[in-house]
């Protein structure tokens, strides 16, 4: 919802980077300055849509006379201009597939995380989102329905996909799926061996 939105941008990226600033003495260019650092690590909707946020929170403070100007008017916005995706060629692809196979057992979480991405076509922060919960090995698939991502002030933080059409089921291949039950495994031997020291990583 548009609340929760907003109650997610305020906490993930506004307070840590403006939250000393006090109201009435946050400048255009301070403003200008953090949407720069935002365009380093965000994608420019989501730039947009944390600029926004503050914005409207601006525009109601101005309205209660609370403030008398809204700093995030003005400011340089990321256009949101699609770049062209680079793919892997075939023949990369194949070298990259043959490299996967030396990857030793111990890193099986990493193989398979490029396997996922490979053909299933997942963000970064889909793969990483991803839970057992969301895996189906009868009929070997993936369910994705979150993100993960990294927030400076609450660390790893589940969230929505980026739009409702993200959220899907993708086929995989059954070599995928038994390299996913390997790892399953391996999580509850694991699990065995350090009994209540065991801890699963959100990621």
């Amino acid at each position: 919802s548009t609340l929760d939105s907003m109650k997610s941008t305020f906490t993930i990226h506004v307070i840590p980077d403006l939250g000393k600033v006090k109201a009435t003495q946050l400048t255009r260019g301070s403003v200008q300055r953090w949407v720069n650092d935002l365009r380093k690590k965000l994608s420019p909707k989501t730039v947009r849509n944390c600029v926004s946020n503050l914005s409207s929170v601006y525009a109601w403070a101005q309205m209660m006379e609370m403030v008398t100007d809204n700093p995030c008017r003005g400011v340089s916005l990321p256009s949101g201009r699609r770049t062209e995706a680079n793919y892997l060629s075939m023949s990369e692809v194949a070298l990259l597939l043959e490299r996967l196979e030396m990857v030793p057992d111990r890193e099986l979480k990493f193989k398979i995380a490029i396997y996922i991405a490979l053909f299933g076509g997942l963000r970064k922060s889909e793969i990483v989102g991803l839970d057992w919960e969301h895996f189906d090995p009868a009929r070997h698939t993936l369910r994705i329905e979150q993100t993960r991502l990294i927030g400076r002030a609450v660390g790893v933080y589940s969230d929505s996909t980026k739009t409702e059409k993200s959220v899907r089921t993708i086929s995989i291949p059954v070599e995928l799926t038994n390299m996913l039950l390997a790892l399953k495994r391996q999580q509850q031997h694991a699990s065995e061996i350090l009994g209540s020291e065991w801890k699963d990583s959100p990621a």
